[in-house]
């Protein structure tokens, strides 16, 4: 089938979405899949406020990479 004008590449570190709550367990790739299928869920801006919101702090306690490809 091949690659389709509007197609995503989403390359990102696991620091990304196992940010934790507070003092809840950290979270899960499924959790960022469900927050991505959002309107612009899947904006980079958008997945690091996403990440600091969960974690409480501008902070976050690792890293942090995502790069999005639209083609």
């Amino acid at each position: 089938a091949g690659i389709k004008e509007g197609d995503r590449l989403i390359v990102l570190s696991d620091g990304t979405f196992e940010v934790g709550m507070g003092t809840e367990k950290e979270g899960s790739l499924a959790e960022l899949l469900a927050f991505c299928a959002g309107p612009d869920g899947d904006d980079p801006e958008t997945v690091l406020q996403w990440a600091r919101q969960r974690h409480g702090e501008e902070t976050l306690p690792d890293d942090f990479t995502y790069v999005r490809v639209v083609f």
